[in-house]
């Protein structure tokens, strides 16, 4: 499943082209340290460097959904509902007659042999909450890959948002950690965050932003958040980090900062409220030892699994290892709330290998 993805995704590694000397530059120090450090793999065959890749590319160089699978479904008889909202699930008898959306402002009724819900993690929970659905285990599981960065001015001009992609290279040496080294070609509008610099001081900073490369950590969490749904039926996200995954994001911004300092960096910015800024390897040792909270950290989160897994047991999971819901006949989740996380690497590939498994189990049981 994963190989046919990644066929039809054109699953590539990034050309050297697109990884920017603030890249090359801490490559070449994971070398001299025998790191193991590689290109990232991507979907992207006629990428064009807009280094707008996580809000969308503007270009259509990036092989996404819009460009690969939604075209072979239509091709295939598939029809197409924009702007369209799902109001309610249509069961009788426990078993799935089809739904009742709401498209472009028009109530639709669709009848439907076999209904699937893809409405991502944080999103089908809350539709099986509404039809009393999925049982205790609902909402359980979350894992989001809490990620930090390391901004780093360095002497020489690096443009890191010139023309670049913003992840193009890894260091992966420390997997079995469940760590994953990351470069982040920050386009302008996200650089000043790390920063964490306010007033003249940030405006110092970035106008020399040229000069400045970043990397980022993703991190394998040891705990798992939830989805609760209040007694108004409001639904919120409760996320703890405990002190080992808080020590664990110091020790990456750490080390991330260690390797900008030999790839000659002139300061380092690790993204903490409390450490903004990291003047030489004096104020890294400091910063290894000082003690560190989780609200002290600048975290951005990716790739949310989880909150339907997938198992045997109604006690600990939602959807059966066929994707089916137990209580209600024909109806399947496939998306990443059945997968129990974290993976510790994005998680597109794994969801879409496991909805092209999911099609092996579901085409069976329609006819034709």
């Amino acid at each position: 499943y994963f190989d046919e993805v990644e066929a039809v995704m054109q699953v590539a590694p990034a050309p050297a082209k697109y990884f920017g000397a603030s890249v090359e530059a801490l490559a070449r120090v994971a070398e001299e340290r025998n790191y193991r450090h590689r290109p990232m793999d991507r979907n992207a065959p006629e990428c064009d460097a807009q280094n707008a890749c996580d809000m969308g590319c503007p270009s259509g160089g990036k092989y996404s959904m819009d460009l690969a699978y939604i075209p072979m479904a239509l091709r295939h008889g598939a029809f197409l509902l924009t702007e369209t909202r799902l109001e309610r699930l249509v069961i009788r008898n426990g078993e799935i007659k089809g739904a009742r959306l709401r498209s472009k402002g028009k109530a639709v009724q669709v009848k439907a042999k076999h209904v699937v819900l893809s409405c991502g993690t944080l999103v089908t929970p809350e539709i099986l909450w509404d039809h009393d659905l999925g049982g205790p285990a609902v909402g359980q599981g979350l894992t989001i890959h809490p990620s930090c960065s390391v901004s780093a001015r360095l002497p020489q001009k690096v443009r890191c948002f010139d023309e670049l992609i913003p992840s193009p290279y890894m260091i992966d040496e420390f997997e079995a950690q469940k760590l994953m080294l990351i470069s982040a070609n920050l386009p302008l509008d996200f650089a000043a965050m790390p920063l964490q610099l306010v007033g003249h001081r940030l405006i110092d900073e970035m106008e020399r932003y040229d000069h400045f490369g970043t990397w980022g950590a993703l991190l394998a969490e040891t705990v798992k958040g939830r989805l609760r749904r209040l007694p108004g039926g409001e639904v919120i996200t409760t996320y703890n980090m405990n002190k080992q995954d808080v020590q664990r994001v110091q020790s990456a911004l750490a080390l991330i900062s260690e390797l900008f300092f030999e790839a000659g960096a002139e300061q380092c910015f690790p993204g903490v409220r409390t450490w903004p800024r990291l003047r030489d390897k004096n104020d890294l040792k400091a910063f290894r030892e000082a003690k560190i909270g989780a609200g002290d950290l600048v975290l951005t989160a990716y790739h949310p699994l989880g909150t339907c897994v997938m198992g045997n047991d109604p006690k600990t999971s939602v959807v059966r290892p066929d994707y089916s819901v137990p209580g209600v006949e024909g109806l399947s989740v496939v998306d990443g709330s059945v997968i129990p996380g974290p993976l510790g690497v994005n998680s597109q590939v794994t969801v879409m290998a496991f909805a092209r498994r999911a099609v092996d189990h579901i085409a069976p049981k329609l006819d034709g």
